[in-house]
């Protein structure tokens, strides 16, 4: 009888035991849920008009944070804002008239930190520390590529059709229509939509246009020059298009303009303005 009552006692202990892994194990499923559920931007920084979008949109605050995909911000004329990623590898500035949103924001079950985002338009600029876990990664999707970092300080700069990329420090992987190039420090590349980004050359941070033409035709002024092809060009605030030879051409209607402002913006945002004058 005794040896009865002790194996029934075992198998009520071993019963209890089955039933504590089975809520330990539940628990560790809900903390691992939390922790995808956890991961975040926030906005620590900004100024002028920016936008926080959710299910919908209202003006950005202080502390906003996005969480999930389809959560971003955009930024107006003049704005700009500085997100913190949670786990502290970096920090997106992100420019003027930029839309940025998450697509994937999780942390895998090995701890592995996964943030993917989305520039459809506008210039963004990160500064990633090193991975300490090698599952980890980031990536930057736009309309014509994607930017995959494992630390590193590097620009995005896309527009319909077209990227600009540009590395400061480490390195970055751009690749585009299954063909891949490699941008070491000091260095740009572009991708035209539906092609595989270009061979890498130096990146241009002394933001150089040289004027070839500016002359007036009835109410139009008429300009013609010469700049870096992974730069963006900006007349009076509207983006031109650059040739992959670097030829900017451009037309300004306005009968009482004698001056125009050009704008030079490498992929890390750094920016020059030229004030051109019809002599």
């Amino acid at each position: 009888m005794e040896s009865l009552l002790r194996r029934r006692a075992a198998y009520a202990a071993f019963t209890l035991l089955l039933a504590a892994t089975a809520v330990m194990g539940g628990f560790d499923r809900l903390t691992a849920q939390a922790q995808v559920r956890s991961r975040w931007l926030e906005i620590r920084r900004m100024s002028g008009q920016v936008t926080y979008q959710r299910s919908s949109s209202r003006s950005a605050s202080l502390g906003d944070r996005l969480q999930a995909p389809g959560h971003g911000v955009r930024t107006g004329r003049g704005a700009s804002a500085v997100l913190a990623l949670d786990d502290g590898v970096g920090v997106v500035n992100v420019a003027e008239r930029t839309q940025l949103s998450v697509r994937r924001l999780e942390t895998l079950s090995n701890g592995a930190s996964v943030t993917v985002l989305d520039v459809p338009r506008g210039q963004a600029r990160l500064n990633v520390r090193r991975f300490t876990n090698p599952s980890s990664r980031l990536e930057l999707h736009t309309p014509s590529g994607v930017i995959a970092v494992r630390g590193t300080e590097f620009g995005v700069s896309a527009s319909p059709g077209k990227t600009q990329v540009g590395t400061l420090e480490g390195a970055v992987t751009v690749s585009a229509q299954g063909e891949a190039v490699q941008l070491i420090a000091g260095t740009a590349t572009v991708i035209l939509e539906g092609e595989p980004p270009l061979t890498p050359q130096a990146l241009d941070r002394e933001l150089r246009f040289s004027l070839i033409q500016l002359y007036r035709h009835g109410e139009q002024l008429l300009i013609e020059g010469r700049g870096n092809p992974t730069n963006a060009v900006f007349l009076n605030g509207q983006e031109l298009t650059v040739s992959l030879e670097g030829q900017i051409q451009a037309t300004v209607t306005d009968a009482a303009a004698n001056s125009v402002t050009l704008t030079i913006r490498n992929p890390l945002g750094e920016a020059q303005d030229y004030r051109l004058v019809v002599q």
